[in-house]
């Protein structure tokens, strides 16, 4: 399973990315847990990851 936290937004690079993911393994899991990060917010990237990654294999 892959889980993408990023601060990407509504750009077309979440979907270039799934793009590239799946072309090497196309039975790859994809979560988006969120595309909404202030740009280059380590801090607020850091307080989601440590608030959801318990609900993650």
């Amino acid at each position: 399973m892959i889980v993408l936290l990023t601060d990407f937004g509504e750009s077309e690079y979440v979907g270039v990315m799934k793009g590239v993911i799946l072309s090497i393994d196309s039975d790859a899991r994809i979560v988006d847990l969120t595309h909404s990060i202030s740009p280059q917010s380590v801090r607020e990237a850091a307080w989601v990851l440590l608030k959801s990654y318990k609900y993650f294999p």
